[in-house]
């Protein structure tokens, strides 16, 4: 699967010193323990960027198209681009068969371990630590005083309409069962929280702060939603906090009725 790009393309891969673009590579490498040709670096709007093996930048991008997941590999400067789909949200088949068909486009030779070899035990260690903090967090929940597991007002002072001049205007409502729903901005995804149209009932944590999504302790998991609520002058609910986009701060929405 190789296209060449004909707008946009860098014709030349001078944009960076070769020598400087080693040395960062190398540099993030050893940091994270891991070979020259895989260092990520974190960039901005879901894109990653690392340098690839001396002279080249590798740009990839995860997503969903046509319900796959999908993984969008480029090497801007070479003009490769590869579109990997899966039916599994987590699986690391996407990056290990880019990375494998950039190699062989570029005639370099298999790592030792395998890309496929790579990612699948980096995904062992990642479930081991999902486990262990899901644990610790059922005993936070769990070892929270009396006082703090009940909400400090009754369940209708939380059932208003919120706004955020970006994000919307959710409403928080009371179920017929005295459940609290947030309705109209949030539902939880497989992998991370989106706000899109629908309801999505909340569940109790500790003191003022909620999870989006779970119905049991048993379903609460560390990188779930949550909704922190705060208290105006007059002693009611004025706003809640929430860190509705990964690597931003929680970001507050202002009760408007």
């Amino acid at each position: 699967a190789r296209h060449r790009m004909e707008s946009g393309r860098a014709t030349s891969s001078r944009r960076l010193d070769a020598s400087a673009r080693r040395d960062v590579g190398r540099a993030a490498a050893r940091q994270l323990g891991l070979p020259t040709a895989v260092a990520l670096r974190w960039h901005s709007l879901g894109l990653w960027v690392e340098p690839w093996g001396l002279e080249e930048v590798l740009l990839h991008h995860d997503g969903d198209l046509a319900d796959m997941a999908s993984l969008q590999a480029m090497l801007p400067f070479l003009g490769h681009s590869i579109v990997v789909l899966t039916n599994e949200d987590q699986s690391p088949a996407r990056a290990a068969l880019a990375l494998t068909v950039l190699d062989a486009l570029l005639g370099l030779a298999p790592p030792k371990p395998s890309w496929a070899e790579m990612f699948a035990a980096r995904v062992v260690v990642n479930r081991r630590a999902e486990a262990a903090a899901i644990e610790a967090l059922r005993i936070r929940i769990r070892d929270t005083p009396t006082e703090g597991r009940t909400p400090r007002f009754g369940l209708a002072a939380y059932a208003r309409v919120y706004t955020h001049p970006a994000y919307g205007t959710p409403n928080i409502t009371l179920s017929t069962a005295g459940h609290l729903q947030l309705c109209g901005a949030a539902t939880l995804s497989a992998s991370e929280p989106s706000w899109v149209p629908g309801c999505a009932s909340l569940f109790h944590m500790y003191f003022e702060t909620v999870a989006v999504g779970p119905r049991t302790l048993e379903e609460v998991f560390p990188s779930m939603l949550t909704l922190a609520f705060f208290t105006d002058g007059a002693g009611t609910v004025g706003r809640f906090n929430s860190p509705v986009e990964p690597k931003l701060p929680p970001l507050p929405f202002i009760r408007v009725r």
